[in-house]
């Protein structure tokens, strides 16, 4: 699996006086949906309603292996969410995410699938997840017209 790793959680000095902890982000992302079930099934199976579809793309890919991406998020090195795109034509599926997971997940994701073709989740994390791969996006449009 490739790991990107960030630290996120005090963005500037009157956060920091706030005594906001920093928080450490891990998303690791691999084509091997059998590993990522074993890493992630009892965390998915916590909330096996709403992981319903998640879980079953990642049984039937351990299953039957289809070409597909999966990506892990970490904080403070528990487990707080996953995403998958399998087979690559197909919108990404987003289980539930921490908020301030969502902005790293999203940078992650457009580097790694930059013509994604459309996400799919909870209301708030998508919503939440558009804007910021949007962003990143466009930053990356910036930063390669330089």
């Amino acid at each position: 699996m490739a790991a990107y790793t960030a630290q996120v959680g005090c963005r500037g000095a009157q956060e920091f006086r706030k005594g906001t902890p920093m928080r450490h982000i891990k998303i690791d992302a691999s084509e091997d949906a059998g590993a990522v079930l074993r890493a992630a099934g009892s965390f998915l199976s916590r909330a096996p309603v709403e992981n319903n579809l998640v879980l079953t793309v990642l049984h039937e890919r351990a299953e039957h292996p289809e070409p597909g991406r999966y990506w892990t998020v970490a904080s403070d090195g528990r487990l707080a969410g996953l995403a998958l795109q399998s087979p690559p034509a197909v919108p990404a599926l987003l289980t539930a995410i921490p908020p301030d997971c969502i902005e790293e997940l999203a940078s992650v994701m457009a580097a790694d699938r930059p013509n994604l073709p459309g996400i799919f989740g909870e209301a708030a994390v998508v919503s939440r997840f558009a804007g910021y791969a949007k962003a990143s996006a466009a930053k990356r449009a910036r930063n390669s017209n330089s």
